[in-house]
């Protein structure tokens, strides 16, 4: 390599300073560029060059070589050291190797010996620049990769309406993604594409441990916030958050704030929700574009983006209890929508009323269930919505659909009550002994011979929370004890009840106790 490297050099010795300084150090691919009397010098250059080699005398006055070399060595682990020696150093001299030095050579210097060595000093740094080179370009292609990953992720929270939330955890804790708070939140930015404000936001959201951002295919900006809020309400937290977000990336453009706009969705408390707040803050981009810019637009000041995004909370409802076995709930449900869909948007109703049959649909296929019983042919479906004599038809029709779905799963789905529970009983054993593990609903289900959404539902009947909460408590307990009774990392006390990221099992041990674990420690210890 051509590459150049910077030399200090010091003595105590003006004449060998000079000597040494004017050598033909180019030719060895050095630069000198200083020169220092003692050790103290030295370390103060260091301040202001970032040296590669140093050739130090062993003995000078205020700070010997082998002082400096150690010194070097521990703040500037990358740098070599050559040390210059008399005879009678010989024997100190080589103990100096055991402290870091590359090597030593005996006063007065053979110029051979000098280059051979500084030679050898050039080709190791060579291989540590090719070496942090690689390092560094697979860093960057891994962050890339990772950016990608993690963007591809966002969009599907906030395209899909249907999430597995074991998926979720584990996708979200593998990509290092804090998501464990109690409210989650979309807003859309419409700017222009400017680096700068995509690292104004980037900090802003970093700095506040408040969440994650990606541009859509229009290039708008897609922020996803999800945060606690023991103060104020909600929707006041995102606004003063919004606000401030506002004002940071305004003062990137302070001539042009109409550059700038955000529109921010409804609240929700569960993160497969996301879609629908990202809708309702799509809904006011559509409805508000066109009107005075103002600075922020939230949905839960406007009632028609509240409407739009109350079709989306019936549709999740009635899903929902369809998905429960609740045939009474996926009545009311349903009455609920159709009377909202004739009251709202009448002439949509057979549009609106499939695009929920196509949802149920989605939901069984993805459980690998069959709706092909339920009439003479699977894709006869749609038949419920497109061929009615009327109104009262079409409504019977959709409500018979219904009770034959929910009739479908009980028969398929639901034991008696002794027998679930003792199959309850036998899924939290498996737990208890398996909660170190990367354990899914899915092992569960295997393990008792249940269908995973059956073994969900009963979860939270028999328990009263649902699978990812009660392994997540069982493992923060088992975190509790280590913590109380034992001096293991944070990090080993993660990977043993579970969780192998320890930024993740830290955010998910204070967002369940409100302490971090140290604190947790030391507040246990005091």
């Amino acid at each position: 390599m051509n590459r150049q490297y910077k030399l200090l050099i010091v003595d105590d010795e003006k004449v060998i300073r000079r000597g040494m300084f004017y050598y033909d150090w180019e030719r060895l691919g050095f630069e000198a560029c200083a020169v220092a009397a003692n050790g103290k010098q030295a370390l103060t250059l260091f301040e202001e060059h970032q040296f590669d080699l140093v050739i130090t005398d062993i003995r000078m006055p205020d700070m010997e070589g082998l002082e400096l070399s150690k010194q070097i060595q521990s703040a500037y682990p990358e740098c070599k050291v050559i040390i210059l020696t008399g005879y009678r150093d010989f024997e100190y001299a080589k103990a100096a190797i055991q402290a870091g030095v590359v090597g030593y050579l005996l006063k007065p210097v053979d110029r051979t010996e000098l280059d051979r060595m500084v030679m050898k000093v050039k080709a190791d740094l060579d291989i540590a620049y090719q070496n942090r080179q690689v390092s560094e370009e697979n860093e960057e292609k891994f962050k890339a990769a990772r950016q990608l990953a993690i963007n591809t992720f966002l969009r599907a929270l906030i395209h899909e309406r249907t999430h597995d939330p074991i998926q979720l955890e584990e996708t979200a804790s593998l990509l290092e993604l804090s998501l464990t708070k109690a409210n989650f939140c979309c807003g859309i930015i419409e700017v222009e594409p400017n680096l700068e404000m995509d690292s104004a936001l980037r900090s802003f959201l970093t700095h506040k441990e408040l969440g994650y951002f990606y541009r859509d295919a229009s290039h708008r900006i897609i922020v996803i916030i999800n945060y606690d809020c023991s103060s104020s309400s909600p929707e006041a937290y995102a606004e003063m958050q919004f606000t401030e977000l506002y004002r940071v990336l305004r003062s990137i453009v302070p001539n042009q704030p109409e550059m700038v706009t955000i529109y921010v969705g409804p609240i929700y408390t569960e993160i497969d929700m996301l879609w629908a707040s990202h809708q309702g803050a799509d809904y006011l981009c559509q409805q508000k574009k066109f009107e005075d810019k103002q600075a922020v637009f939230f949905s839960w000041r406007f009632k028609s983006a509240l409407n739009n995004i109350y079709s989306f909370e019936l549709e999740q409802k009635l899903i929902q209890s369809i998905l429960n076995g609740d045939k009474t709930n996926s009545l009311l449900e349903t009455e609920k929508l159709w009377d909202y869909i004739m009251q709202s948007n009448p002439s949509q109703i057979c549009k609106k009323l499939l695009q929920v049959l196509h949802l149920i649909e989605h939901h069984f296929g993805r459980y690998k269930l069959t709706l092909s019983n339920l009439m003479d042919r699977q894709e006869d479906y749609a038949l419920i919505v497109e061929t009615p004599s009327s109104l009262e038809d079409l409504k019977r029709r959709y409500m018979d659909f219904i009770v034959k779905t929910v009739d479908h799963l009980s028969q398929m789905f639901y034991t008696s009550i002794s027998s679930t529970q003792m199959l309850m009983l036998k899924a939290s054993e498996f737990i208890e002994a398996n909660y170190d593990k990367k354990i899914t609903l899915q092992d569960v289900a295997e393990t008792i011979h249940l269908n995973p959404i059956y073994v969900s539902i009963q979860f939270k009947k028999n328990f009263g929370v649902n699978f990812v909460d009660f392994l997540k408590d069982l493992r923060i307990t088992k975190a509790k004890n280590l913590l109380e009774q034992t001096n293991w990392k944070i990090q080993q006390i993660g990977e043993t009840v579970g969780y192998q990221n320890a930024k993740y099992f830290s955010d998910l041990f204070k967002a369940t106790t409100g302490m971090t674990p140290n604190e947790y420690r030391n507040n246990k210890s005091s």
